[in-house]
């Protein structure tokens, strides 16, 4: 009896020790089947013009094709299938091992890693890290040995089959040829073009890229598709030129490539790329915003363009475009009524969202904003000024009246805040959006530099760290240094809600905050006598109690992965269903899979057609049955909040945050002893004395300002991780919170 029981706990170590080897086994082998998946979608097209390629997708012609979905099916399987297993193998990963459950790593060697080591930090490009530099170099490479091994193929050919053309009517043939091959490469990169603007995509979430970096993504695919489409379209209307058939650009074919369609889709495209660089996105955004809706002409275009089976390549990203587009369409339908707004004396003022318990989000996270009083067209992204640890009820954010937008929000605000009456406001939100995981944990000490609003995000972090304390969470940063510019000190009482001590009263002896703010456009001679002195009596709040009723929608893209999956693969099946039908019953028995009686440009209209009727049918069903459930759990957690009284001091929560802070008055984060006046922020000296104190670290760095203050950042960290990492060994990884369309 005595031998049985002193055996039970090495058995229950082996059972455990057996579960975490299994656990760790399936985890590596999800890994491996993503990487392998990966490597098979690019590998299919790189081998694609070679003997064995080509032989490849004869057999995989033989092996797949079917009456009822012909070409088309055969190539959205090839060139789209492995991104949609990419998507449900992603899935299953992410529901088992989900980033945002599990402690983040730290991180002990003192370099930073590829993603967070700037190497480029202005032009263009903007700041670059190597990880990107490796993506972008990768790329060319790529599109340079598509287009370099069809060219070494089909140039030496064209003599032999036209034997009387004459030198320069070859050389015409020629750019042709590399026209066609330009289109197959921009059709490729059209597909990955939509990838990164999927706000929600189940691959953005696999490798942690939040859409405000995604979005970076997008602009240089943008810029790069559309020099390729650019080319294509010259390289055919040169020569159709020089020929004396310029008249071809109004041709339409039925039943080969349709040449209208395509010069519609280029003359879209081109009106969009041109309102899409950095001067027109921020001192004409309305242009660029509206414009950029050019996109559904440009695919519907170039659907017409090529028909139903070269659109095949295109198709995944599209596809998951498109879903998410109607997610967000699904989710800001809901009325979302404004709790509360606090004007702050700079003209900054904070909004509080009602939310769900059950609708999650990180320090880091954003949402995008819409108020049909105002425009029912424009959606603004703001960051998330509190934690998820703050209320499970509210959202807080932070704007800054800069724009025509925010400027008549503001008025509504000070309108209400003058009149001490509650603001009644709807909203339409989409989101929240960002990282699955708080990456900032994996470092000993933070140094965060915001420019005026862009601290929002680091009040977020700061919040969330003091609630980590609280709870005595092990390994977390214990000193965090937040340098912050401004234009004038009123703007400083952006900081006054932010009191750590009403949090966790015991912070300072876990973590040491230290804040250094500066005024830049005034001196210290400037301020009257106890201006900057301003008591926080002066915030006006308004409440509106039944804001409490209409909280965000929790039908987001970065929600539950296992209804966003089945809603993917209902609309997947959806597609597949409504084409198949209309192959068997339409297409094959008119034209045998022949394409000769059928026309291309009507068989690419069956392709965005079953999209549309799979998304919206099929996958709104699942979307509709998701919204069902969510709204019974949440009638549950109403009545219990009810029941318990909660709903009354969650009300009340900023005014006894507020009336708290002038008992604390000693402990505000800005004083004049931490405030400087006149000058910028001296940001070699701030990362050399950072360097010291943290010698051997790596310290994180997270910057949220104008573009010039992001420059300035990465380019002292390139600087202290290369030339001068000598001098203490010190680590400085880079991270950009800003939001830049």
């Amino acid at each position: 009896m005595g031998n049985t029981n002193g055996n039970e706990p090495e058995s229950k170590m082996k059972r455990v020790s057996l579960k975490e080897l299994a656990n760790s086994a399936l985890q590596w082998t999800l890994c491996i089947l993503l990487c392998l998946i990966t490597l098979v979608f690019f590998g299919t097209l790189m081998i694609m013009d070679t003997g064995l390629g080509q032989k490849l997708v004869l057999d995989w012609l033989a092996l797949t094709q079917t009456e009822a979905w012909g070409d088309s099916g055969v190539f959205i399987l090839l060139f789209s299938g492995p991104i949609f297993a990419l998507v449900f193998v992603g899935s299953v990963y992410l529901y088992l091992y989900p980033r945002s459950s599990g402690r983040v790593r730290k991180r002990k060697e003192a370099r930073p890693s590829l993603g967070a080591h700037p190497v480029i930090v202005s032009g263009p490009l903007g700041v670059v890290t190597s990880a990107e530099l490796f993506w972008i170099i990768g790329m060319l490479l790529f599109a340079a040995w598509m287009l370099i091994i069809y060219l070494v193929k089909t140039f030496p050919s064209l003599a032999e089959q036209y034997p009387e053309a004459s030198t320069a009517e070859l050389w015409q043939k020629r750019v042709k040829k590399i026209g066609l091959r330009l289109g197959w490469i921009g059709e490729i990169c059209l597909g990955l073009l939509f990838l990164p603007v999927s706000r929600g995509s189940i691959l953005l979430r696999l490798i942690d890229i939040p859409f405000e970096h995604a979005a970076k993504y997008h602009v240089w695919l943008g810029h790069f598709t559309m020099t390729l489409f650019t080319l294509h379209g010259i390289c055919f209307i040169g020569p159709w030129y020089f020929e004396g058939r310029l008249d071809k650009i109004f041709h339409w074919d039925p039943h080969r490539i349709a040449i209208l369609p395509g010069v519609i889709a280029l003359a879209g495209g081109l009106l969009m790329w041109s309102t899409s660089f950095q001067y027109t996105r921020t001192r004409a955004f309305e242009l660029f915003y509206y414009t950029h809706h050019l996109y559904i002409v440009f695919v519907v275009g170039m659907v017409l363009h090529v028909g139903d089976f070269v659109v095949g390549v295109a198709f995944a990203g599209i596809f998951l475009f498109a879903f998410d587009r109607f997610l967000r369409f699904c989710q800001s339908r809901k009325e979302v009524g404004v709790l509360s707004a606090t004007l702050l004396p700079c003209g900054t003022y904070e909004v509080v969202l009602p939310k769900t318990a059950d609708l999650a989000y990180n320090e880091l996270s954003f949402v995008f904003l819409n108020v049909p009083s105002i425009n029912r067209l424009q959606w603004h992204p703001f960051s998330v000024s509190s934690s998820p640890e703050d209320s499970p009820h509210h959202m807080r954010l932070l704007i800054k009246p800069l724009g025509t937008w925010t400027r008549k929000l503001g008025e509504a605000v000070s309108k209400a805040a003058i009149s001490r009456c509650p603001l009644k406001l709807n909203a339409g939100v989409e989101g929240p959006y960002g990282h699955e995981s708080s990456y900032f944990l994996e470092y000993e000490a933070l140094l965060l530099v915001a420019g005026g609003v862009g601290v929002s995000p680091f009040v977020a972090v700061i919040r969330d760290l003091l609630h980590r304390y609280k709870r005595n969470e092990p390994g977390l940063p214990h000193d965090v240094t937040l340098v912050w510019a401004v234009k004038t000190h009123k703007e400083l009482r952006i900081l006054d809600s932010l009191q750590p001590i009403l949090t966790y009263p015991d912070y300072a002896l876990h973590l040491k905050l230290n804040v250094k703010a500066y005024v830049t456009k005034e001196s210290l001679e400037d301020l009257e006598i106890g201006e900057d002195e301003v008591t926080l009596t002066h915030l006006e709040t308004m409440y509106d109690s039944t804001a409490e009723q209409r909280t965000i929608s929790h039908l987001v893209g970065s929600g539950n992965i296992l209804w966003i999956s089945a809603a993917i693969a209902a609309s997947i099946f959806g597609y597949i269903l409504f084409t198949g039908l209309v192959g068997v019953f339409y297409l094959f028995p008119k034209d045998h899979n022949s394409h000769s009686v059928v026309p291309w440009w009507i068989r690419g209209l069956i392709v965005l057609a079953g999209m549309v009727v799979g998304v919206c049918v099929f996958g709104g069903s699942v979307i509709c049955i998701w919204y069902l459930f969510g709204c019974t759990s949440k009638k549950k957690a109403r009545r219990e909040r009810d029941e318990s009284g909660s709903s009354e001091a969650l009300l009340n929560g900023s005014h006894e945050e507020f009336e708290s802070c002038n008992n604390f008055r000693v402990q505000k984060l800005i004083q004049r002893s931490n405030t400087v006046y006149g000058v910028r922020p001296d940001l070699q000296d701030i990362f050399d004395s950072c360097a010291k104190r943290f010698s051997g670290s790596n310290i994180g760095v997270l910057v949220c300002g104008p573009e010039g203050m992001q420059s300035s950042v990465a380019e002292q960290c390139r600087a202290f991780n290369t030339v001068l990492h000598h001098r203490h060994q010190t680590g400085f990884s880079y991270h950009s919170v800003s939001f830049d369309l």
